[in-house]
């Protein structure tokens, strides 16, 4: 009886993986489809088959040599989105260690307000965000879109809470030693903090890769636009081998740092309590 139990839960779970992973499958495989083939299936109404008739790499082909406009989409993308990591990561460090090692007045109403503010979608804080980025002659550069991502506040909660537990000894040792703020920082903080530092790097290159809703507010230049913009404008034009190419490669840097840092982000937000 037990393991029949056991074979029918590894039953549904590779049932359900199948389900979620279907898209991700058809869109991999339908890169690699003529013109011709994706509009006989996509024609039919039927499930779409996942090994294509004919194989080919047109798609890729236009996509890297015939529209510079994807590449340069990508790259802007690339440079915002890791640029927002590195300074998510940085703000949520410093914040996230003063909000739960250094006792000062009002220390708990900050975390109050952090907690309120994520939770809150960022489509409330969006009109405020332009009219500061207006005040201040922002708009219409990559500026605007970087600097509401580095001060997000995902990355100081999760850095709170995971430093906390941190042990005060080492703190006080290090205070003992009179070691320097660097050096505190990078021997004592650093290799403690890494897991949940890491969860903050992934998931802030995650939120600013996959923005679309800022760009179209913030952003008038197209030359400005991040690879997200690129699917959204084309919504409505028909599936194209160029369209599902450009979708197969606009998952991989994700997929390809969650996979290097998997351990890590679950053993980030596993000790963050979330």
């Amino acid at each position: 009886m037990k393991k029949l139990k056991r074979i029918l839960l590894y039953a549904i779970v590779i049932a359900l993986g199948t389900l979620f992973m279907l898209p991700v499958l058809t869109t991999l495989c339908g890169s690699f489809m003529t013109q011709s083939e994706l509009d006989s299936v996509f024609a039919s109404g039927r499930l779409p088959h996942l090994i294509p008739r004919f194989f080919s790499l047109s798609g890729y082909k236009q996509l890297f040599f015939s529209d510079g406009g994807y590449l340069r989409m990508f790259w802007n993308s690339m440079l915002l989105a890791v640029a927002a990591a590195l300074g998510s990561a940085f703000v949520g460090l410093i914040v996230g260690y003063s909000l739960s090692k250094i006792r000062f007045r009002g220390r708990s109403a900050a975390l109050f307000v952090y907690i309120v503010v994520m939770m809150m979608p960022f489509q409330v804080t969006l009109l405020p965000n332009y009219m500061v980025l207006r005040g201040i002659g922002l708009l219409d550069t990559l500026w605007a879109l970087l600097l509401p991502s580095v001060f997000a506040p995902l990355s100081v909660f999760l850095m709170t809470q995971f430093l906390r537990e941190m042990p005060m000894n080492e703190i006080r040792a290090a205070r003992i030693d009179n070691a320097t703020l660097p050096r505190f920082i990078t021997r004592i903080v650093l290799p403690r903090a890494w897991p949940g530092l890491a969860a903050c790097l992934l998931l802030a290159f995650a939120e600013a890769w996959n923005m679309v809703e800022q760009p179209l507010v913030l952003l008038e230049t197209e030359l400005l636009y991040p690879l997200s913009m690129a699917f959204g404008s084309s919504a409505g034009g028909g599936c194209t081998p160029v369209m599902l190419a450009g979708a197969v490669l606009y998952m991989m840097p994700a997929l390809f740092l969650y996979f290097i840092f998997e351990d890590e982000l679950i053993s980030g937000i596993g000790s963050a309590g979330v």
